[in-house]
């Protein structure tokens, strides 16, 4: 088996691939923008439908991974497939940024 090697954009922590596959986990492309109101909003890119917010950035990730939680929650409890989506085309602009985690339910 080849592994790849990811680096989150934000000069975290480096991981293998394998470790992005962990079972239970899964990996989100996360998109941070502020807002005009100085707040900062957090989209999942590739989980439609998620995200979040809070008055600074570090308050919008941490809510952010919280309404992942409970969404994924639901797919479970219904028996639905997640519907995640390829993200990789997304555009980003030079206001906003774009960071990868993991994100173990």
């Amino acid at each position: 088996m080849i592994d790849s090697t990811w680096k989150n954009e934000t000069g975290g922590a480096v991981a293998t691939s394998s470790e992005w596959r962990r079972p239970l986990a899964y990996r989100l492309h996360i998109l941070i923008t502020k807002d005009k109101d100085g707040t900062y909003s957090a989209v999942v890119l590739n989980l439609p439908g998620v995200g979040s917010c809070g008055d600074t950035e570090e308050e919008a990730m941490e809510n952010v991974k919280e309404a992942v939680h409970g969404v994924l929650e639901s797919y479970k409890e219904a028996g639905e497939d997640i519907p995640w989506k390829d993200s990789s085309s997304q555009k980003i602009s030079a206001d906003q940024r774009q960071v990868w985690i993991i994100v173990d339910v």
